[in-house]
């Protein structure tokens, strides 16, 4: 919370008394209004973020902190649950947590079941609920694996268009005043994600179509590589990581790895490497760097947003899937 700085003026020094005898009352009277005025005149003058309060926004996990602080800017203040580094699908909320979403004027949430913790702490929430989803439910329901909806959504800069719409309603909603800074900011990220699909295919290009193959830990790549042209041959776990893989499961993994000739397999970085780098050797194919799905980097590690993150990845996935060959 920003507390509001004291602008009341300092007590006059006692004035001394004049040689004839006057009295210093009316002169201390006569400075204490001056200072007074002068108190108003600096407190009508201060900026409104001194004497305003911002909102606040609380997300539930990095990568929605990070669309509603380019959306929201310096009109809001956003908070995430799941730290930088967290795993949203298995995270482990504390005390306050709920005191955040009870205090908190709008709360986002992925939805789709991404966080069974939150189900738990809904009720907590004292503002607005928005669910960042509830545009392109349907598509993600349509995706389903093996009973399973996907919610990793924000892997695809299209589907995250959605996202960016509806937490400019929310933010419009909220604070109704900045509703045309809102909508620039809100167009500017709407044309970074079009320039960052752009990107990405051009830097995905140097991947051979036979390559564009995808072995992660988690199954969370469905919309991704519908989006840039990949298949995806299989993975540890499902779309969510609070199951853990089995050991049948890794060897049929290995096996099918082996079979349809995968250049390299993948870690995440939320999650330990043990399973893909047992996959990888036993499968006799390279280990490629951890890709970022759950949370954004680091700060100053290039993928601490989430244009950042998705570039970090496509790069990740060319190294490993070209052993670093240029090859187009």
């Amino acid at each position: 919370m920003t507390l509001t700085p004291s602008l009341s003026a300092p007590a006059p020094r006692r004035a001394r008394q004049h040689r004839q005898g006057w009295s210093a009352v009316p002169l201390l009277a006569a400075l204490a209004l001056v200072a007074t005025a002068c108190a108003g005149e600096a407190a009508d003058d201060a900026p409104a973020a001194a004497t305003q309060e911002r909102p606040e926004v609380v997300a539930t996990f990095s990568i929605i902190a990070d669309l509603a602080r380019d959306v929201g800017g310096e009109h809001v203040e956003v908070e995430t649950i799941v730290p930088v580094g967290g795993d949203p699908h298995e995270y482990e909320s504390t005390p306050s947590d709920s005191m955040a979403l009870a205090d908190a004027d709008l709360v986002l949430d992925n939805g789709l079941g991404l966080n069974p913790w939150f189900e738990a702490l809904e009720s907590e929430v004292g503002g607005e609920l928005v669910i960042v989803t509830e545009e392109v439910r349907d598509e993600a329901v349509e995706a389903v694996t093996e009973d399973e909806v996907d919610p990793h959504m924000w892997l695809s800069p299209r589907l995250v268009r959605s996202y960016v719409d509806v937490i400019e309603d929310a933010l419009v909603d909220l604070v109704p005043d900045q509703a045309d800074d809102l909508a620039d900011a809100a167009d500017e990220v709407r044309a970074e994600l079009d320039d960052l699909a752009a990107d990405l295919d051009e830097r995905l290009a140097a991947i051979p179509e036979e390559d564009r193959q995808l072995v992660t830990h988690e199954d969370a790549f469905g919309y991704f590589a519908e989006a840039f042209d990949f298949a995806i041959v299989g993975s540890a776990v499902g779309p969510s990581t609070e199951i853990d893989p089995t050991a049948a499961g890794i060897a049929d993994l290995i096996d099918v790895v082996q079979e349809e000739g995968v250049p390299a397999v993948f870690p995440q970085t939320t999650e330990s490497p043990d399973v893909m780098e047992r996959v990888a050797r036993d499968a006799d194919v390279r280990l490629g760097d951890p890709l970022h799905v759950d949370s954004v980097g680091e700060p100053g590690s290039g993928a601490d947003d989430y244009a950042g993150m998705m570039r970090a990845n496509a790069d990740i996935l060319v190294e490993g899937l070209t052993g670093g060959d240029d090859a187009t």
